[in-house]
């Protein structure tokens, strides 16, 4: 029986992209909006949700890091992620010299700021949605940031391509699901943990990982769910290690709360490599 996974859309956005890429399974794939999408995930319309949680110029992408901040995941959690080469397009009907605003999603817009230079950038739900947008408005001043595959599909122009300020551009993708992965000799974990507002809180918490020799590969800070000044949670991504069951009792005694939200197989090269 076919599952329903669910992407960041509509179709040809980056997320369905990869979604397309890593589906090998053939899954019915569901482009939505990110707000539909934490919803239609947490009512379980759809088993699987892939989101861009980090790109390698932009960083984190805060509402994905802030839906695993305020939700317990439950049964669901992080099985897979995968890397994605990106490649911007400016799409539209005018020459680029006639453009005056450009749209697209935040990231996209910072990943291509300097391209950009003094024209005004709108945000977008979504790559692909912008370039939807701009299909239906059909104005030669507006243009989007956009996929090759959002070009053809909504029949837009492409004005240039390689816009990105940095031809190394990648975002990291994370699959959140019910599965339960086979362990493999690549496996990382990612951790959410909060911790007192005292000296040394945060050290103590690290300093597991440094006496146990575990490989620390990502920290990313938020302000805490409760929204409180001056709270904060952290995000750890961590390399899989024999001793890491014996960390995370030592680390659940030295935080205020400690939530695994998975262990699955380490990304190692673009899904579109070539």
């Amino acid at each position: 029986m076919k599952k329903k996974i669910g992407c960041l859309g509509p179709e040809a956005s980056n997320s369905y992209e990869v979604a397309k890429a890593i589906n090998y399974a053939g899954d019915e794939l569901i482009p939505l909006s990110s707000f539909e999408l934490i919803k239609s995930l947490k009512s379980g319309e759809i088993q699987k949700a892939i989101l861009p949680i980090e790109n390698s110029i932009e960083g984190r992408v805060k509402w994905v890091f802030d839906f695993l901040a305020g939700n317990n995941l439950g049964l669901l959690s992080i099985i897979g992620e995968d890397i994605w080469k990106v490649r911007h397009c400016l799409i539209g009907f005018g020459k680029e010299s006639e453009i005056k605003m450009v749209y697209s999603h935040p990231q996209a817009l910072g990943q291509c700021r300097i391209s950009m230079g003094s024209l005004d950038l709108k945000d977008a739900d979504s790559t692909s949605a912008a370039v939807k947008f701009i299909a239906e408005s059909q104005q030669k001043t507006l243009a989007a940031i956009g996929t090759r595959q959002a070009a053809e599909r909504y029949k837009v122009p492409i004005i240039k391509e390689d816009i990105g300020d940095n031809p190394e551009n990648q975002t990291r993708f994370i699959t959140i699901g019910k599965n339960i992965m086979q362990p493999t000799s690549n496996d990382k974990t990612s951790l959410i943990f909060g911790v007192k507002d005292e000296t040394g809180a945060l050290y103590r918490v690290l300093e597991v990982f440094d006496v146990l020799h575990i490989n620390m590969t990502m920290i990313n800070s938020e302000p805490s769910p409760s929204r409180k000044l001056g709270e904060y949670i952290f995000f750890v991504d961590v390399a899989n290690h024999p001793r890491l069951d014996t960390a995370l009792d030592l680390i659940r005694e030295r935080t205020s709360s400690l939530n695994v939200l998975g262990t699955y197989p380490k990304a190692t090269i673009p899904v579109n490599a070539n």
